[in-house]
């Protein structure tokens, strides 16, 4: 029973802004958990992931970057995008040879790596689903 001078507590918003809050993080967790498990020869493929809601974002880096920049910049994109209960959300990285590294092409990564890697972050795919 509520005191006569509380506010009603609004379950539903709480619990909203809880999920959206949980998909932000988890969100980031990927970016940079797959950032730094990408296979890095130039690190052009590593600096090339990309985050966005209800599309993919089909941008591709031209040149190489600083891997711990992408992931500040793809944090502060994950920041300011307008991600609701029912968003989905986009990790993507548009190199025409990303498949072939998730299927084992690099020695500096294992197959499937992409799914092993949302598994650590807390995402289950299972192997070869991508």
């Amino acid at each position: 029973m509520a005191y006569s001078n509380e506010k009603e507590l609004d379950i539903e918003d709480e619990f909203n802004n809880y999920v959206t809050d949980s998909m932000r993080s988890l969100a980031l967790s990927f970016i940079r958990n797959i950032t730094l498990k990408s296979p890095k020869d130039t690190g052009r493929f590593a600096s090339n992931w990309n985050f966005s809601v209800e599309q993919p974002n089909e941008k591709v880096t031209l040149s190489r970057s600083n891997l711990n920049n992408n992931i500040l910049r793809q944090k502060k994109i994950i920041d300011s995008s307008r991600i609701s209960t029912v968003s989905t959300l986009w990790i993507s990285n548009n190199l025409p040879y990303g498949p072939r590294l998730n299927n084992g092409w690099s020695d500096q990564a294992p197959a499937f790596f992409v799914e092993q890697t949302a598994r650590i972050s807390g995402i289950d795919i299972p192997d070869g689903t991508l």
